[in-house]
């Protein structure tokens, strides 16, 4: 009976341990980030299947068991995760990644904060240490190389100029195809002012854009959201992706207000370097614009997800346009992504992660303001007065207050996977949208009174692949070899326009070329004569000893085959090492610097070799009657023709001799790095010095003299011709960062 009644205290105090060892308590903390401030909006989560966000404060209360893994993720940061012992309070710090893992917190559509393995759709996350390490001015420009799919063009020799960007090539032939910047929850106005003249390299000046007043060193992480059902709640102004950019200490509800008045003085300064609207030869000619445009929205979304590894996402937009005729001014965005998480299912140790998702959507643009009803200006012919009179006449475009907006419709599939310990991560995306209802204006017949008419016309194509690769070769306690690719290409094509009509020009060059819009080709072609080959692909040349033209035809398009970037991160104890390679293959540009430089004389190639005092052959065949047997024939042209003729037929010539290959493989950036140990800090939390350069080397240029990014002289449609370009610059320096 008492060894019983003992047995049964056993039992029972085992059971009583058991149940206190498994009850759940309250475990609080604080998130913070590697220079202490607290991180808001972190998720914080128990493998039992809890979660929770931390308050703007970083503070957290979860309930959990002791021995339970406590899992910590937020934007721009990497994954952290502690386990619960006897405590009740706990402080995770979290640091900071030069590698983006696949599984993580994400910001998405609205600023909304997400479990990444969740998203049903392609999104890409850079920190905030890659974009000050390199100091680029531009954040915009350190994208370049890091984000798959992102094509980045920005001068480096021009200090505040343009920076153009595109996610997933060009979807609208007129109108605006560049995406939509939000900061903090607010939407940036990105609008370029430059003038038609600057863009296609004729002279101007370049204002820039407001892409280079965003501080560099206020950003805490960019997300990248390139897809239309990524996109599909913002409406007619993401059709063409977002850029999320989270500052360190955002506020929501700020307001950006743009303002542009450009006035040229005439007939020369009075005193030199003194630019002053009074201090001209003759009166000043001040120009200013103002236009309204106002889209009204409503919005919604469910998010249902299932057991850790199923989630579906639905969304629903309506927009309604100023800019489109009333009958005509509401277009409605639905969108829907699947995503299962597969690895929850199959369990295999060297499976960490591995997911499989698609997304549809159907998303629309709309036009400039004032594109529906004819309206009287006097600027017509870049004149405000005629005969010392004001003037006001139609204009000479025929608007049409029946326009649609334009339709894009999108989807896409991916894989996501990560193994052996993430030590080898990838995600890979198979995207195609099509967009229809194009808007632009088609040329007219003169009897009309108009050259051309805004029009609902045309198809637009874009598929491609995106693909993003993560390796770690070599990790160890004291050393790390980190590496990542970020690969894109994408096929554009134009599948129509309208009746009758193949090409649709788009600007003109000073001198011998057009960027056009041709039917069945890639957007952009630079259109200009070629140079007359034989059977055998040899260049034809007069009995003069230049370079026979051929009709005008396309010359090559301005998009590129594909983008590359490749990074290599080495870490040894305190010290920190990374490099970036980013390649572009194919695409063309049209210089005009190369027809002036040529034909002055100014270029080296112009005065190389003796050709000034030898003359020149150029390279090709020339037809002989007399060869073969009197049957005539191709031979060898051997003419000498004097530098003086030689060199100005770069502009009577075939526009093909100034147009040259886009393709270019950069060291886009180098940065060293050095952690002090702690005993070294004094008084700092901590202490890192960084010396960096940014476009160091540049090989595989078609042209020595241009560099491809030079062709970017404004961020809107009108690229790939260069006129008078500032050279491009290497940079460098060094940052301190203290920490307290």
């Amino acid at each position: 009976m008492r060894r019983n009644l003992k047995n049964l205290f056993v039992l029972g105090g085992i059971l009583l341990g058991t149940s206190l060892y498994a009850q759940e308590k309250t475990v609080t903390g604080t998130v913070t980030d590697p220079e202490g401030f607290p991180v808001a909006d972190a998720v914080v989560k128990t493998t039992s299947g809890k979660e929770v966000y931390t308050d703007e404060n970083g503070v957290f209360s979860i309930e959990a068991k002791q021995g339970d893994l406590v899992t910590v993720e937020a934007v721009g940061l990497p994954t952290q995760t502690f386990a619960v012992g006897a405590g009740t309070d706990y402080k995770v710090t979290l640091k900071p990644s030069e590698i983006v893992e696949l599984e993580g917190a994400v910001v998405t559509a609205l600023g909304i904060t997400r479990d990444k393995k969740s998203l049903g759709y392609a999104s890409q996350e850079v920190k905030g240490d890659l974009l000050t390490n390199s100091r680029s001015s531009n954040p915009l420009a350190a994208l370049s190389g890091n984000v798959a799919g992102a094509q980045i063009s920005t001068p480096s020799g021009n200090i505040g100029g343009s920076a153009r960007i595109t996610l997933r090539g060009i979807s609208s032939i007129t109108g605006e195809n560049r995406p939509l910047i939000v900061i903090d929850g607010v939407p940036l106005d990105n609008s370029n002012y430059n003038s038609t003249n600057t863009q296609r390299g004729a002279g101007g000046r370049d204002y820039g854009d407001a892409s280079f007043d965003i501080n560099p060193d206020d950003i805490e992480s960019m997300s990248v959201l390139k897809g239309g059902p990524a996109t599909a709640l913002y409406g007619s102004r993401a059709g063409n992706g977002v850029i999320l950019i989270t500052t360190k200490r955002g506020k929501k509800g700020r307001d950006f207000k743009n303002s542009l008045i450009d006035a040229t003085t005439n007939g020369g300064l009075i005193i030199k370097n003194l630019y002053n609207l009074s201090n001209g030869y003759e009166p000043a000619t001040v120009t200013n614009g103002e236009y309204h445009k106002r889209i009204n929205s409503v919005f919604g979304g469910a998010s249902l997800g299932f057991a850790d590894m199923l989630y579906l996402d639905l969304g629903v937009r309506n927009d309604w346009s100023s800019t489109l005729p009333s009958s005509n001014n509401s277009f409605f965005y639905p969108s829907a992504t699947l995503s299962f998480v597969f690895s929850e299912v199959i369990k295999q140790n060297w499976l960490t992660f591995g997911k499989i998702r698609g997304g549809w959507s159907k998303s629309g643009n709309d036009t400039d303001p004032y594109k529906l009803n004819d309206i009287y200006l006097n600027s017509i012919y870049n004149s405000v007065s005629f005969g010392g009179d004001p003037y006001f006449m139609m204009s000479l475009d025929k608007n049409n207050p029946n326009l649609r907006p334009e339709t894009k419709k999108s989807w896409e599939i991916g894989l996501e996977m990560a193994m052996f310990k993430s030590r080898l991560s990838f995600d890979v995306t198979y995207y195609n949208q099509k967009t229809s209802d194009l808007i632009f204006p088609v040329q007219v017949g003169p009897d009309t009174g108009y050259n051309r008419q805004y029009l609902n016309a045309g198809e637009m194509e874009n598929k491609g692949i995106e693909a993003m690769v993560n390796i770690v070769p070599i990790r160890t306690e004291e050393f790390e070899w980190g590496m990542s690719f970020n690969f894109a290409k994408n096929e554009n094509k134009l599948l129509s326009l309208t009746e009758d009509i193949e090409n649709l020009v788009l600007t003109n060059a000073p001198f011998n070329a057009q960027l056009v819009a041709a039917v069945g080709e890639k957007y952009g072609q630079i259109r200009g004569t070629d140079f007359v080959y034989d059977d055998k692909g040899n260049k034809v040349v007069g009995a003069d000893g230049l370079y026979l033209s051929s009709d005008i035809k396309n010359l090559g398009s301005i998009l590129p085959d594909y983008n590359l970037g490749i990074r290599n991160s080495f870490s040894y104890k305190g010290f920190s090492l990374s490099a970036l390679l980013d390649i572009q293959k194919g695409g063309k540009y049209f210089s005009t610097s190369n027809i002036f430089g040529m034909n002055s004389g100014m270029l080296e190639e112009t005065a190389a070799n003796g050709v000034r005092e030898n003359g020149i052959v150029s390279k090709g065949v020339v037809w002989d009657a007399t060869a073969n047997g009197n049957q005539g024939a191709y031979v060898e042209n051997t003419k000498v023709v004097e530098a003086m003729e030689y060199f100005p037929h770069y502009y009577s010539g075939p526009a093909a001799q100034n147009v040259f290959d886009a393709s270019y493989v950069k060291l886009r950036e180098v940065t060293l790095s050095y952690t002090f140990p702690e005993r070294f800090r004094g008084p700092f939390a901590n202490v890192v010095v960084t010396a960096f350069g940014r476009n160091l080397a540049t090989w595989g240029l078609d042209n020595k003299n241009f560099d491809p990014e030079m062709t970017t002289a404004g961020s809107g449609n009108i690229q790939g011709f260069e006129g008078g370009s500032l050279p491009s610059t290497r940079s460098f320096g060094m940052n301190l960062k203290l920490q307290f």
